[in-house]
């Protein structure tokens, strides 16, 4: 009797359970089959999540999903802005995506060839409607955005108050700080607080800090005008800092060019070292420049001129208060007609008297 009763019950345990196990199969087999069918479905709803995103935040957008993960997303043949004048395009961007507990957030980007569309404009840097994808804190100025970029082929067409600009950028790190690359540019011409430039290029290095930008490298112009003081053959070794919201700028440099003229005054083998400190509406520094060789109105010839001083950048006009030096003497045409004059005076009083 005992064992039987004891019998009994392990047998309905059994029965009960082999009833549950079906129920459980099955329930776990219709949650995988719920999970695959929204893991399958991952990429129309992604996309219907990112275009009512994208028609929130009012950017026009064109891009295929090419891979989704759940913290890495590639994207491929992306345009945003209008698009006969898009203000991006990519041929691929990969995001890197951390969820916290206010949402999700893009902490890294990696794109290929990738071109922006930009302007400068009240001192602050505009990028259309790339910029409403930019976290912004409001009644803060302009700051680049704490995402780790990775480019192997950026361009920036960019409008200035001087003009247009096309800039190229390659490199990886962190943008607000961290950021190392290459950058190039070109302009065909730049006017601004009174100096002119034409066929302006740009080779140099860029990293960014805490404390701002930084851009090392030589600028070249065929032309240069400030002031009314014109230069040909001009190049300037630079080491400018921006601040973060880039709308200023100190530096030192170094400045060589062929010719320098200023009315009737020519300068040739200009050389020496530029400091500047200032921003859109104004540039102070201080330079220190030589020259091999002035002359001034075909009357005097200068050798071993120093020019050195302050100067200032505002309102259109270049002002200097600094000194002058060098060995001045007469230019070559006018010392030999004094030497022809030196050597007929003694033949003059030599003359017999009547």
């Amino acid at each position: 009797m005992s064992a039987a009763g004891e019998g009994e019950p392990r047998a309905g345990a059994a029965s009960s359970l082999l009833r549950r196990r079906p129920v459980s199969l099955i329930a776990g087999v219709a949650s995988l089959a719920v999970i695959a069918g929204l893991w399958g479905a991952r990429r129309p709803i992604a996309t219907e999540l990112i275009d009512h995103k994208l028609a929130e935040w009012h950017v026009p957008a064109r891009y295929r999903i090419a891979t989704l993960g759940l913290t890495r997303q590639r994207l491929i043949d992306v345009v945003l802005g209008d698009p006969m004048q898009p203000d991006l395009v990519a041929d691929w961007i990969e995001l890197d995506t951390h969820f916290g507990l206010d949402g999700a957030h893009v902490v890294g980007v990696r794109a290929g060839h990738l071109r922006l569309r930009g302007r400068i404009a009240n001192g602050r840097l505009t990028l259309g409607s790339v910029d409403r994808l930019i976290p912004a804190a409001p009644g803060k100025p302009f700051a680049l955005p704490a995402i780790d970029l990775d480019l192997g082929d950026g361009g920036l067409d960019l409008t200035t108050p001087a003009g247009p600009v096309v800039l190229r950028l390659a490199g990886r790190g962190r943008l607000d700080s961290g950021f190392r690359g290459t950058l190039r540019g070109q302009a065909p011409t730049l006017a601004l607080q009174g100096c002119a430039a034409s066929a302006v290029t740009l080779a140099g290095t860029i990293d960014t800090r805490a404390t701002g930008l930084r851009l090392t490298g030589p600028i070249r112009a065929d032309r240069l005008e400030c002031g009314g003081v014109r230069a040909s053959g001009v190049r300037f070794d630079q080491a400018t800092t921006l601040s973060p919201a880039l709308d200023h700028w100190r530096g030192t440099g170094r400045m060589r060019a062929d010719r320098v003229a200023r009315g009737g005054t020519i300068a040739t083998g200009v050389e020496g070292g530029i400091g500047f400190d200032g921003g859109p509406l104004a540039t102070t520094g201080r330079l220190t420049m030589a020259a091999a060789r002035i002359a001034a109105s075909d009357l005097v010839s200068v050798r071993g001129a120093t020019l050195a001083g302050d100067y200032r950048l505002a309102n259109n006009a270049l002002r200097f208060n600094g000194t002058v030096g060098g060995r001045a003497t007469l230019a070559d045409r006018w010392r030999r007609g004094v030497a022809r004059l030196d050597g007929f005076a003694p033949r003059a009083r030599a003359a017999p008297e009547p």
